[in-house]
């Protein structure tokens, strides 16, 4: 073989590899790729960041696995997304598919933590060093301007079994926030009932915060020491939650931490023949459904015994002893009724025993005492609630004498003397008897929920007297009554009146709940104008700072108001910026 021939295969061999080396080198570019970038890299405690995680390819919106963040963070929520797009270069189209995974990351607790890596088949991507700050050790955020904050307590913290415990828990809010959420409370060997959720303003240090406030009563079930864990609360920060953005999203998510607190939970105090019954308090009453001291043979009466415990539930109490009358009564037992009433000092439990009963003969009918034991919690020492005993005269029946109802007795003869009657007795008897006993227990049910009936008016009317003339006038005055109202004040100088009309309006025009303040109805209205507006009028009103101008008070809720009736109500329920904490 020639030199020529040499060279002109060296020269083929040469072009074969650029050849195959332009043609995989495009190949190349199509290696799938896994990238994770987050949009900070040091963070407070109480801050959250959002973490990337882009894949070059098709992909399952599912098939990224998250379960290695769960021991350094808690994730608050992922966004998938699957993007495609298409290039066209000399002619050639190219099309691209991204797959995107944006996840909401809050750090578990202070110190360096790091993003693991992620795979995803032959990809992988790299890991990420965060740094987690105290909320006190950040430079720019002062710990008492924080935007949200959480604290836990509990009275007392030391109870026996089945004792109430009140835990207090507070959110403090010092900055704009929507969309406030958090965490179920949830304990094991306990029992918990929600008491109640207030909301209020204070001043910590000159800035003026708001205050949630949660209640919960806590029933241990077992002697040891039961542990309230960490409470998790998230918002979200200068989201902007306005007529043309209802669901406020594009602000920053903060989150708050409680700390655990622990319960001392001793065992209970044992009593023979006693139903172990911790309460602060125990009474006993009765009513009774007609007068007493004219009761008369065959006629019923109901008798209501009420037990009311204090800070203990109405499931544990237990029934009340059977009760030994004389032969000369009879006792048609109704069935108990139960109920629990909750305040913010905690729960009241009701047990209610009714029983009809028919006294079958004249004279003195003996009513024993009713005795519950109950272990008091406050001395710690056993205690019994008593119903006094009482002595009550029963009358003839209706049409009869006394002389009808004692046996008759005979001469020495065996003949009747003239002046007395002899009782007669047959099948005509014992139809009457039978007749008299329904017609007591009719009448036994019909008093029973006669008293029932007029209990529950009389709590209702207590409800009402308890409740504020705004509140009432919110409730029954349409947003026109009250819109009119307000433009009347509005031509005044600004006071307490205006103030109320103000409120009363919002309340009104957002069909919002009678509990809601002043400042939650601003800031759910969207209307930053108003809540500067509102504050202002604050601090004039109770703090003597400042003044307001009630023309440009007037233009700013005239303008809400035209703005919110272009707005359905399916849309202004969906602007409430402080949504109820409790689960459905």
């Amino acid at each position: 073989m020639n030199s020529a021939t040499k060279m002109q295969n060296r020269f083929h061999l040469l072009t074969l590899c650029v050849l195959v080396f332009v043609c995989a080198w495009p190949l190349a570019g199509f290696a799938e790729s896994l990238v994770s970038t987050v949009d900070r890299n040091e963070l407070t405690v109480n801050q959250t960041l959002r973490l990337t995680v882009t894949y070059d390819a098709q992909a399952n919106t599912s098939a990224l696995d998250t379960s290695t963040l769960a021991s350094d963070f808690d994730i608050l929520g992922i966004s998938p997304q699957t993007s495609s797009s298409t290039t066209m270069v000399n002619g050639v189209t190219q099309s691209t598919v991204t797959t995107r995974w944006s996840i909401v990351l809050a750090p578990k607790r202070e110190g360096p933590l790091t993003i693991p890596s992620f795979s995803l088949g032959a990809a992988k991507s790299q890991p990420i060093n965060i740094n987690v700050l105290g909320a006190a050790q950040s430079p720019s955020v002062d710990a008492v301007t924080q935007p949200l904050a959480v604290s836990v307590s509990v009275e007392p913290e030391q109870v026996y079994e089945e004792q109430q415990a009140i835990l207090t828990v507070q959110l403090v809010i010092s900055q704009r926030l929507t969309d406030l959420g958090g965490s179920q409370l949830a304990i094991d060997g306990g029992e918990i009932v929600p008491l109640g959720q207030q909301t209020f303003q204070q001043l910590d240090n000159g800035i003026a915060t708001q205050v949630v406030e949660l209640r919960y009563a806590i029933f241990p079930e077992k002697a040891g020491t039961i542990t309230i864990p960490q409470l998790r609360y998230t918002g979200r920060l200068g989201g902007r939650r306005s007529l043309f953005d209802a669901f406020g999203m594009n602000g920053e998510q903060v989150i708050a931490r409680s700390q655990p607190v622990s319960i001392t939970v001793l065992p209970r105090v044992e009593k023979p023949n006693a139903q172990w019954l911790p309460s602060k308090s125990v009474t006993l009453t009765e009513e009774w459904s007609g007068a007493v001291d004219r009761w008369q043979v065959g006629q019923p009466l109901t008798r209501t015994v009420t037990v009311r415990t204090d800070q203990q539930r109405s499931a544990r109490v237990p029934p009340l002893p059977t009760q030994q009358e004389g032969e000369g009564l009879k006792r048609y037992q109704d069935q108990p009724k139960l109920d629990d009433e909750s305040s913010d000092k905690g729960i009241v439990g009701i047990r209610v025993e009714s029983a009809a009963l028919v006294p079958s003969q004249p004279g003195e009918l003996l009513l024993p005492e009713v005795r519950l034991p109950w272990f008091n919690t406050e001395s710690e020492v056993w205690e019994e609630a008593i119903l006094p005993a009482r002595m009550v005269m029963i009358l003839p029946g209706s049409g009869q004498s006394s002389e009808e109802q004692e046996p008759v007795m005979e001469d020495q003869a065996g003949s009747t003397p003239a002046s007395e009657f002899v009782t007669v007795s047959g099948p005509s008897a014992a139809y009457w008897k039978i007749a008299t006993a329904v017609l007591g227990i009719i009448a036994a049910v019909l008093s029973f929920l006669m008293v029932r009936l007029r209990r529950e008016l009389n709590r209702l009317q207590r409800q009402l007297a308890a409740g504020h003339t705004g509140d009432r006038v919110a409730a029954y005055q349409s947003e026109s009554q009250a819109w009119v109202e307000l433009q009347q004040q509005l031509k005044r100088p600004v006071s307490v009146n205006t103030r109320t009309a103000l409120h009363t309006w919002l309340r009104c025009a957002l069909k919002a709940e009678s509990s809601d303040s002043l400042h939650t109805l601003a800031v759910r209205s969207g209307d930053d104008r108003l809540v500067s507006l509102v504050a202002a009028m604050d601090r004039m009103l109770f703090h003597n700072h400042g003044e307001v101008n009630s023309s440009e008070l007037a233009s700013t809720v005239s303008e809400l108001r035209t703005a919110l009736a272009s707005k359905s109500s399916v849309q202004m329920s969906q602007d409430e910026g402080l949504p109820p904490l409790y689960p459905k």
